[in-house]
């Protein structure tokens, strides 16, 4: 239970540690503020999203149990896909290293090609840390330990 609810935790500090680097790498020019504040609306989407994702994924959840910030401005397609897929979290991190390189590219995202991977690896770690707690959630407690 502890372990769990350890990567759980892990995951969330993992997800946030990456949006707040990715907050702070964005862009003061003026010329870009408009695109900078869409950046930034979508990626705390995506994150909620992601969060809540992970949640269902490791947890006995209703779907309709857990807010996801403006869900209603994502794309119907991308809702109906996210719907339909089998690893909702991949996609989701899928849709965030895109928004991530596509801000980058178009100067957004205002940081050395070098700074901007420890966001995606912090990213990547909470992932990791998904999966460490997806084992002990489907994973059975050894019948033998459990009678003693």
């Amino acid at each position: 239970f502890w372990e769990g609810a350890t990567q759980i935790r892990e995951v969330r500090q993992e997800c946030f540690n990456a949006v707040n680097s990715l907050m702070a790498f964005c862009s003061n020019s003026e010329e870009y503020a408009e695109r900078v504040h869409d950046f930034q609306l979508k990626l705390i989407r995506l994150a909620s999203l992601l969060h809540c994702s992970a949640l269902q994924e490791v947890c006995e959840l209703d779907n309709d149990q857990l807010e996801i910030l403006e869900l209603e401005k994502m794309s119907k397609d991308r809702l109906h896909f996210l719907q339909m897929s089998k690893d909702r979290c991949e996609v989701v991190m899928s849709w965030i290293q895109r928004l991530i390189f596509d801000a980058h590219r178009s100067q957004i995202l205002d940081v050395a090609p070098p700074l901007i991977t420890r966001p995606l690896t912090e990213l990547s770690t909470g992932m990791i840390r998904l999966n460490n707690a997806d084992k002990l959630q489907e994973i059975p407690f050894p019948f033998p330990y459990a009678q003693l």
